[in-house]
């Protein structure tokens, strides 16, 4: 019996699966940055932070007791990289949505066919 794989996120009464708190993972990740326990790199095309995991979860338990919300909120940009959006498409739930994302060369990227 094969079955397809799906994202299934629920649908909230607003239509998102995070409400208004979008998540926002460069926040933290600035944070660490900017502290030095962070370094920026290529992972292949894309831009990434790399820090240990020991580092993330000490600084969500300090900001966290600040702003609940420490992964949440507007979008926070790298400052190397190239920044591009998706193609737009469908989730598990049916919901329309496209994503941002942050590489080396935008030419690299292969849009799908339609």
């Amino acid at each position: 019996m094969e079955q397809s794989m799906t994202d299934y996120q629920p649908k909230s009464s607003g239509g998102s699966y995070y409400d208004s708190r979008g998540p926002n993972f460069n926040r933290p990740g600035a944070m660490l940055e900017r502290d030095a326990r962070v370094s920026q790199a290529y992972l292949g095309n894309a831009a990434v932070r790399r820090f240990t995991l020991q580092d993330l979860l000490d600084l969500a338990q300090i900001e966290a007791a600040k702003d609940f919300n420490v992964l949440a909120g507007t979008y926070t940009p790298l400052d190397f990289g190239q920044t591009v959006a998706s193609p737009a498409f469908q989730d598990g739930a049916g919901r329309l949505n496209s994503v941002q994302w942050c590489v080396n060369d935008p030419a690299l990227l292969k849009r799908p066919s339609r």
